[in-house]
């Protein structure tokens, strides 16, 4: 358990003592393997990445649940994440889908099959994940599956006559298709997590269910274990298909908290996974590596610097950076020198599609959100639906 925003127990190194890699060993090996790139200057970074729409602030009903210090527990011991390229994700996904395909002889009927992604369509490499949802369908005709989504397919893709024969062979197949996108305009809401459940087993992951071409990203997957599974399934039938009260939104989420799953919920303005993270970066004793798609939060960056000037080693793996978090980075890497260190992954191969932060080589957050303010303050398009988990060590 995390408690107080403080990282109790002492920094272990991997290998696990017992030869078992544990969670933690598996992404900080990924993390090395990734990075044999070499890196560019952070002063070379993309930078403007900001936009005028995110500073307006929406209201939000406080819930005196929500208002509680979050009680963090971690994903009970044996599941270790696993780092696919772009394509063998979907094949993670598929093989997901066909393993749960046949239907036990004890299982309720009708079965439930959920979709939860930013994006899916049936374009090249992605067709893999349709033919095995419509092969469900074929064995399990009484099932209800859905996709909840925030689009289709690429920009570009919709509109088109393969779009129109995509949409049609989702109706001829009965998969309901739920557009996760609230209201247009400045309290839009989008899905931004990434899971598939399947009755009472969930499979976690950082990629979306498109085409890989052209860019190859790694993404990294995890199959719940069965007590975060089933509480995981509950959440997603009472709120992301249900119309459960932000009441009962905050009591589900915090559950999931417990078991070390995590969720930032647009619509009742639960930020479990924001809290989180900030658990790791505050509480950080001796290393600290932070591994984002972006860091355009000067907030962060600043407290990522004050960490290193307490004596914290900082390393930081960010592919978007902002200009005045460049500028304040680098003048901290000549201040505090081997301390704080930071790594351009734009240019790896495979690129980092993951968010991750590992504190003490010991505690880790693992999952799709990263460090805009616009997922810490709920606002604009951070008003978006996101999942993780949080590991702990061998």
């Amino acid at each position: 358990m995390l408690a107080n925003n403080n990282l109790n127990g002492s920094a272990r190194p991997f290998p696990a003592e017992s030869g078992d890699m544990s969670a933690i060993d598996a992404i900080l090996r990924c993390a090395a393997y990734l990075s044999h790139s070499r890196t560019k200057n952070i002063l070379e970074l993309p930078r403007d990445i900001g936009h005028d729409g995110f500073v307006q602030q929406c209201g939000t009903q406080l819930l005196q649940l929500r208002d509680r210090v979050p009680v963090f527990g971690t994903l009970s011991p044996g599941q270790v994440p696993l780092l696919t390229n772009g394509l063998d994700h979907l094949k993670l996904f598929e093989k997901f889908i066909r393993d749960n395909t046949p239907r036990d002889s004890f299982q309720r009927i009708p079965r439930n099959l959920t979709v939860l992604n930013l994006s899916m369509c049936d374009q090249g490499d992605a067709k893999v994940v349709m033919d095995a949802l419509i092969d469900f369908r074929r064995h399990n005709p009484d099932a209800r599956i859905s996709i909840v989504v925030s689009k289709l397919g690429p920009t570009a893709y919709l509109g088109t006559l393969e779009y129109q024969l995509y949409v049609e062979r989702l109706e001829e197949n009965n998969i309901h298709v739920d557009m996760f996108t609230g209201v247009e305009g400045p309290t839009r809401q989008v899905v931004h997590a990434k899971a598939i459940v399947i009755d009472e087993r969930t499979f976690f992951s950082t990629g979306a269910i498109v085409d890989t071409k052209p860019i190859d990203k790694a993404d990294f997957s995890i199959e719940l274990p069965c007590t975060a599974s089933k509480a995981f399934q509950a959440y997603m039938q009472d709120v992301v298909l249900g119309g459960a009260s932000d009441e009962q939104r905050a009591k589900l989420a915090a559950r999931l908290d417990i078991l070390g799953v995590l969720i930032n919920d647009p619509i009742a303005s639960l930020t479990y996974i924001s809290r989180a993270q900030h658990t790791l970066l505050r509480g950080a004793r001796h290393d600290l590596l932070v591994s984002v798609s972006e860091l355009v939060d000067t907030k962060i960056t600043k407290l990522l610097i004050r960490r290193a000037a307490n004596g914290v080693t900082v390393t930081i793996q960010v592919r978007e950076i902002d200009n005045v978090s460049s500028k304040i980075l680098t003048q901290a890497m000549r201040r505090y020198g081997k301390r704080i260190s930071v790594e351009d992954v734009s240019c790896w191969e495979l690129r980092p599609h993951y968010n991750a932060i590992i504190a003490d080589f010991h505690l880790a957050y693992l999952g799709t959100s990263y460090f805009w303010p616009t997922q810490r303050n709920m606002i604009h398009q951070g008003r978006s639906l996101e999942n993780g988990v949080l590991l702990e060590g061998g």
